[in-house]
């Protein structure tokens, strides 16, 4: 008896794409299937490889082959739903940030993981790659929502989103050949949703919807570019929001990571702040990374943001938050707060004995003045 012609299509079309079929879109499927809308892990679902999620989310629909539908599937059990998570966390992440899109998807996961997943090494996942965005966006400073300042409702988010699909639907039907006035619609409905205050979930809500807004213009159509200058705005909001709460993680393991990813996406100055909180620091792993990467950085120079020190005083007060660790009573601490000093004091001094940098700071101390 032959097989049905139906079911011959799909192995034929299963057989040519299964070594090439790289879909991102599986990844943020099984992401979602992970979690339940407070990000804690779930127990069940439907996980799907990039050939399954082909065959059922952009081939089949409600094809049915042998009484079997491609359409749905049902949810089975995820025995170490972690591990699960940060495999796709990992899968996604390996399509790049050269397409608009994956990159929109990439910060949309990373910046709600790296704040709520429970498990500390998809935490810790997510914040490096948040780190890399900040460098594709030039997002600036990890920042959280500035003092006494109230994030946009759910009603007013909803009111903006409704308008900025609106405005995008003629975009959608017409392209460039959209009128003067529908354009100016839609900067209009993008002015509206930059101008909320918005908080990670909101920001990451509206990102989710001006990317998918974007996809549908079609990216390379010059009439979408406003909404992917949208999407790469949301993205930055979301990656320091995100970022801004990753640095007060629970975990030193994220902490760490995040003091990573927020110096190497900005610039060194960011270390300042970094530098006068280490004496409250409680972990030796946050603190062994500040100064692994004050070795390889450099300190910044010049003059300290918000202080009237002069760049000579500045500079001491660098070198301070550094000898100060000498304090501490981890043995691992001390070392490495040693190597820095011997990598950016200048001195030639390379000695692991605290005695020596004492020496060298209480003559600095007693140096006169000029």
């Amino acid at each position: 008896m032959r097989p049905p012609l139906a079911a011959c299509a799909v192995a034929l079309l299963a057989s040519t794409l299964i070594p090439s079929c790289h879909i991102p879109d599986s990844r943020a499927w099984n992401l979602n299937e992970l979690h339940d809308e407070s990000t804690h892990h779930k127990y069940t679902g439907a996980i799907e490889s990039n050939l399954e999620y082909f065959f059922r989310h952009q081939v089949a629909g409600s094809l049915a082959v042998g009484g079997a539908s491609f359409a749905d599937k049902v949810p089975v059990a995820v025995p170490d739903p972690a591990a699960t998570c940060l495999e796709n966390i990992v899968e996604l992440e390996s399509y790049g940030d050269h397409d608009p899109r994956i990159a929109a998807m990439q910060v949309e996961w990373a910046s709600r993981l790296a704040v709520s997943d429970p498990w500390r090494l998809s935490r810790e996942r997510a914040v490096a790659s948040l780190g890399r965005a900040t460098r594709r966006l030039s997002a600036g400073v990890p920042q959280g929502l500035p003092q006494g300042a109230v994030p946009a409702g759910p009603g007013a988010v909803s009111e903006a989103l409704a308008g900025l699909v609106r405005a995008s639907r003629p975009i959608l039907q017409r392209g460039t050949r959209a009128t003067e006035t529908e354009r100016l619609d839609l900067a209009s409905a993008i002015e509206v949703v930059t101008g909320l205050t918005l908080d990670l979930e909101g920001a990451r809500r509206m990102l989710h919807a001006a990317i998918d807004l974007a996809s549908a213009v079609g990216l390379r159509n010059e009439a979408g570019k406003p909404l992917i200058a949208l999407s790469e705005e949301l993205q930055r909001r979301c990656v320091r929001l995100a970022l801004a709460a990753a640095l007060k993680d629970r975990e030193p393991l994220v902490r760490a990571a995040a003091i990573e990813a927020s110096v190497r996406g900005t610039d060194l100055h960011i270390l300042d702040p970094i530098l006068v909180q280490l004496a409250r620091e409680p972990a030796t792993e946050v603190l062994v990374r500040a100064m692994d990467l004050v070795r390889e950085l450099g300190l910044p120079e010049g003059p300290i943001e918000g202080s009237k020190a002069t760049p000579e005083q500045a500079r001491d007060i660098r070198l301070a938050a550094i000898y100060d660790l000498l304090q501490r009573p981890e043995g691992e601490v001390r070392v490495a707060a040693m190597r820095t000093l011997a990598q950016v004091s200048g001195t030639g001094n390379h000695s692991l004995r605290e005695e020596d940098w004492q020496a060298w700071w209480n003559s600095r101390r007693e140096k006169p003045a000029p």
